[in-house]
């Protein structure tokens, strides 16, 4: 739409304020996180220049802490084969050394992840952050919160990692 009444090139940047969930998704922060994880990484994949929720809830914290302490500064493409269920998002570093990928479980139940990077190939183990099972408010500070440290041994590019219920994990 913007391309056809403004032409290429127009330099308008998309945003939305005041997106919201319903009491039955706000009254979980594992549901709430999910949803708030999705629609960073929705609206990062796609150049938004804003996103900002209408209200606040618990799980929220916790996401907008690892998005922007753990996710890159660019933004690359990632699939998954069940987008409507489990997302990714990914970005890498501007010096092309460091790569996130941020999986997302929407799914009430546990799921298996995959994946094969290409143009980016890592040595060893990775490091995995995951935010699942909150309960309440969790997040204090950057050293207090809820992320759950882990690995993933990572071969030739390849990685499969468990997923928990509701979760986020970079």
């Amino acid at each position: 739409w913007l391309d056809k009444y403004f032409g290429k090139g127009h330099g308008i940047k998309v945003g939305a304020t005041e997106g919201a969930i319903s009491g039955s998704v706000s009254d979980s922060p594992s549901m709430t996180a999910a949803w708030y994880a999705s629609m960073l990484g929705t609206f990062a994949d796609h150049g938004a220049e804003i996103f900002t929720p209408w209200s606040w809830y618990p799980g929220m914290w916790e996401v907008m802490h690892l998005f922007s302490r753990h996710a890159q500064n660019l933004r690359v493409k990632s699939t998954s084969s069940l987008d409507s269920l489990v997302s990714a998002y990914s970005s890498i570093s501007t010096r092309g050394d460091s790569l996130t990928v941020i999986l997302v479980n929407r799914d009430a139940s546990d799921a298996s992840a995959s994946a094969s990077l290409s143009g980016f190939v890592p040595t060893g183990a990775g490091t995995t952050l995951q935010l699942a099972n909150l309960s309440g408010e969790t997040f204090v500070s950057r050293t207090q919160n809820a992320i759950k440290k882990g690995t993933v041994s990572v071969t030739n590019g390849n990685f499969s990692l468990s997923l928990s219920p509701y979760s986020v994990t970079a």
